[in-house]
């Protein structure tokens, strides 16, 4: 499915497997703000969570600070997203002002939870493969 949306970001499409094999998430970059950022899916070694991400968020930086959360140089919203579905989980979303789809698998849980912004600006697509 990745590779039939190759227009959506030319800069790559990755894929990514969870760490019980569960899951496979698929994301198509553009690199806009760090043209020597790697490309999602992004992975938190500490807790298994697997993020997929299309958007930007942009009070993450003010989000991060009030929330306690590291966010190192070079680093994005995406990055930040990941640290704070991990700390706070999905209520992190409450506080974001932005436009974003995303896809965040939790293998401790075995639960893909997906979310669109408000406004549904950016598109989010999702299959269901084997049950």
């Amino acid at each position: 499915m990745g590779a039939s949306q190759h227009y959506r970001g030319p800069d790559g499409t990755m894929h990514a497997a969870s760490s019980d094999r569960r899951a496979v998430l698929a994301m198509n970059t553009l690199l806009i703000v760090d043209p020597q950022a790697m490309p999602g899916p992004y992975l938190d070694r500490a807790t298994g969570l697997l993020l997929a991400f299309n958007g930007e968020i942009y009070n993450w930086k003010t989000q991060a600070a009030a929330w306690g959360i590291e966010v190192r140089d070079r680093e994005s919203d995406a990055h930040f997203l990941l640290r704070a579905w991990a700390k706070i989980g999905p209520s992190c979303l409450d506080g974001l002002d932005g436009m974003f789809a995303l896809a965040v698998y939790d293998p401790g849980a075995a639960r893909l939870f997906l979310a669109r912004d408000r406004l549904g600006e950016k598109p989010l697509y999702w299959r269901l493969d084997g049950g």
